[in-house]
């Protein structure tokens, strides 16, 4: 975890010529740098960096600097049995077999989303002052929303137990328990008193799965579909083309 904070404080420490050189325009493009969320549809830009690699099914990640790969794909192979452990003690609580949510996500060929944010100071004095020389249609903004994916590990320096992760639930894992777990809004809290650096590893379905409650917990009267049916990648274009509001996606694939 010390490795991989410090190869990525290494990249956002190029210059910003040299970290142009990874910028993506599409939400599935493997490698993407860049600033705000959903630089198209904001209405006020989110002033941060982000990275954001897709490592699974196939490792992707920046050339620069030296060394970041290494690290990256140690770190990123760890985390995904971690992950796939995690979703066998779900699928047993929900009285599934072990490798159901496994199975039903296609996790051999899953989406897994390596991400850094970082926020420096001056931004985060903005957030909190509302001081600066930003014209206000472009002034930083913290927001929330609710993810898109199966499983979110989130490495964040906070008041935490040492080397530990918050794991959030989200949209997928409610979609397809029918509603048994629930998403949570991904929430930041920020002060003018120090850089943040989050490092969230996503664990998403395969673009061309689709996403349903699972049958066994769909029984009848007591216990109907939820949900409708929705191709992943549909639902991701979706998502991604819509203007951030907590849980509102997920109310609209709502039967």
């Amino acid at each position: 975890m010390k490795a991989t904070v410090e190869a990525l404080m290494g990249f956002f420490d190029l210059t910003e010529e040299e970290k142009s050189e990874f910028e993506g325009k599409h939400v599935l493009d493997p490698i993407r740098y860049g600033t705000s969320f959903k630089a198209s549809v904001d209405k006020v830009f989110l002033w941060r960096d982000f990275l954001k690699m897709t490592v699974h099914p196939k490792f992707h990640c920046p050339t620069k600097p030296e060394g970041l790969s290494k690290v990256l794909a140690k770190y990123s192979g760890a985390l995904r049995k971690l992950v796939r452990e995690l979703l066998k003690g779900i699928s047993e609580g929900l009285g599934l077999k072990p490798g159901y949510i496994d199975e039903a996500m296609n996790m051999d060929s899953s989406l897994q989303i390596l991400a850094t944010n970082l926020m420096e100071l001056a931004a985060l004095k903005f957030i909190m002052t509302g001081s600066g020389s930003v014209s206000p249609e472009n002034a930083p903004a913290v927001k929330y929303n609710s993810p898109k994916v199966v499983l979110r590990f989130l490495m964040v320096k906070a008041d935490l137990i040492p080397n530990a992760f918050v794991v959030n639930t989200v949209d997928q894992l409610e979609i397809v328990s029918n509603g048994k777990y629930k998403s949570v809004l991904h929430r930041a809290i920020v002060n003018n008193k120090a850089a943040r650096l989050s490092i969230p590893f996503s664990t998403r379905p395969s673009p061309d799965t689709v996403v349903v409650p699972a049958k066994q917990l769909v029984d009848g009267e007591h216990n109907q579909a939820t949900y409708i049916s929705m191709n992943y990648k549909d639902y991701l274009e979706f998502k991604q083309s819509k203007v951030i509001d907590g849980k509102s996606y997920l109310n609209q694939v709502k039967i």
